[in-house]
């Protein structure tokens, strides 16, 4: 009678420590799946803002450009009123 009480014991015991495996399997898998929805959303966030950094650049380049042309008429302008106040003295003398 003893030693089936101490089998039914361990058997109990072991019951339990599976039980508990099983508790913490199920806790494993919840904590998987969560990183896993957390790293699709990291993914679609990744994704969005690697579209919104190429458009940013296109920005800048675009304003680069237009900042390139503007300093390029700054430039120019003042060379086209020196040409034009010659020409028109020129002129003047020709009358």
């Amino acid at each position: 009678m003893e030693s089936k009480d101490l089998h039914l014991g361990l058997l109990k015991k072991k019951v339990a420590e599976l039980e508990e495996l099983l508790r913490e399997k199920g806790r494993v898998e919840v904590e998987r799946d969560e990183n896993s929805l957390r790293y699709k959303k990291l993914v679609k966030n990744n994704d969005k803002l690697q579209r919104e950094l190429l458009d940013y650049k296109q920005q800048v380049t675009s304003l680069k450009a237009k900042l390139l042309e503007a300093s390029e008429l700054r430039v120019s302008l003042p060379n086209r009123n020196h040409q034009q106040c010659w020409k028109k003295k020129f002129l003047l003398r020709k009358l």
